[in-house]
């Protein structure tokens, strides 16, 4: 019983003031190691699963992802969206591949509401729409598909990607 009074820094009476010193930088020691734990213990659970989520794909349910969805119509130089969440998500921006292309940006839409089911229009730029309508021209009659990808800032500030699959990815703004 004496030993663990002393780890807590509890002397006996009748001790050196040396042992005295001992004890209580035992106990320092014993309390700076508890509170590190508990702070990184603490860093971890705040911070952890939001940095564990960047970069990898995630489905909506898993991390509150707004339920944002672009598609367009390969037939007319056009891309919709909605926004079946119930806030508003900002920076919206409509990425398109012409068939084999790389997808470029051809438009954004600075802050979407809620839209439910009913589809917004992106603003195109000039020369997506060209490049489009050239595409649908020269290129179309290979079968190939307009494919949209679209990114967005949701209320908390994360930015996120939607991919040609479906499929959610936290990005850096």
């Amino acid at each position: 019983m004496d030993n663990w009074l002393a780890v807590l820094g509890f002397v006996p009476i009748g001790t050196t003031s040396g042992t005295v010193f001992l004890s209580g930088v035992t106990l320092l020691v014993a309390v700076s190691v508890v509170l590190a734990v508990a702070a990184a213990a603490g860093a971890f659970f705040t911070f952890g699963p939001g940095l564990r989520t960047r970069g990898r794909r995630v489905d909506a349910a898993e991390a509150q992802v707004p339920e944002v969805e672009a598609w367009a119509q390969p037939e007319y130089p056009e891309v919709l969206v909605v926004n079946r969440s119930p806030v508003p998500v900002h920076d919206v921006r409509a990425f398109v591949a012409l068939g084999r292309r790389r997808a470029k940006c051809v438009g954004w839409i600075r802050t979407l509401p809620p839209t439910g089911d009913k589809p917004s229009r992106v603003a195109i730029n000039a020369d997506s729409r060209e490049r489009w309508i050239e595409w649908q021209g020269a290129e179309r009659r290979g079968g190939r598909d307009v494919v949209v990808e679209v990114t967005f800032r949701d209320h908390t500030g994360q930015h996120w990607r939607r991919d040609r699959t479906g499929a959610f990815a936290a990005i850096d703004g």
